[in-house]
């Protein structure tokens, strides 16, 4: 049971895509929006990395952006933005190193962290992946998607109660996401608590019936 339950769990998460540079705008915003916290314009850098972010030229980001990290080497929307560029480009363990190194330079950066451990999840580097998820909610809770894959790892763990809470976090952010709601049914149904997770699925069903009978048939199979 155990094995199908984790078979199952992977199928559903493969549906759902990693979002990388997750705040609204995607990398652009992210760039923009740190340049404007530090007080600082947008240099010749940082438009031609929006630039090329919104054409989705990712080899052109991914260039460009080890250009800049050479010549600021402590520029910490470099770092970031060569870590985003090598993600898109599935170069996950190049990712984590510029993401690393983002994180050096400056800590609190929430988006750093949450990406760092979006490439642990790809790499199913799970345990790292939690420790990531939770530094970058210490500095910003306020995103679901950090807690949605926070859950996620839990779950890869067996650690059915947190992710249960972490699923919890991602509702009461995003109340009409229904992959929250889902990964919720299901972790509740791993922890035991069948009844809840029967619960889950009338809520699910206001929000997308299909997803909800998915939920309600794999549950009553086990």
């Amino acid at each position: 049971m155990v094995r199908a339950s984790r078979l199952a769990i992977t199928a559903f998460f493969s549906l759902i895509a990693y979002p990388f540079a997750y705040l609204r705008g995607g990398l652009s915003a992210l760039i923009q929006t740190t340049a404007a916290a530090q007080g600082q314009g947008q240099t010749e850098w940082t438009k031609r990395a929006v630039a090329l972010e919104k054409t989705e030229d990712r080899q052109g980001l991914l260039d460009w952006c080890l250009k800049w990290t050479k010549s600021e080497p402590k520029n910490v929307r470099a770092w970031y933005g060569l870590g985003v560029a090598y993600a898109k480009l599935n170069r996950l363990n190049d990712a984590i190193e510029a993401l690393r190194q983002a994180v050096r330079i400056d800590p609190q950066r929430a988006a750093a962290w949450y990406n760092l451990g979006n490439a642990y999840i790809r790499l199913k580097r799970y345990d790292e992946a939690v420790e990531t998820f939770r530094q970058s909610i210490r500095i910003d809770s306020k995103h679901s998607w950090t807690w949605f894959y926070l859950a996620y790892a839990y779950e890869n763990f067996d650690r059915h109660n947190e992710a249960v809470e972490a699923f919890r976090q991602t509702i009461k952010i995003d109340p009409k996401y229904a992959n929250g709601w889902y990964g919720l049914g299901y972790a509740y149904f791993r922890s035991g608590n069948r009844t809840a997770a029967l619960d889950v699925v009338r809520e699910l069903r206001r929000l997308d019936p299909a997803k909800a009978d998915e939920l309600y048939n794999w549950i009553m199979s086990h």
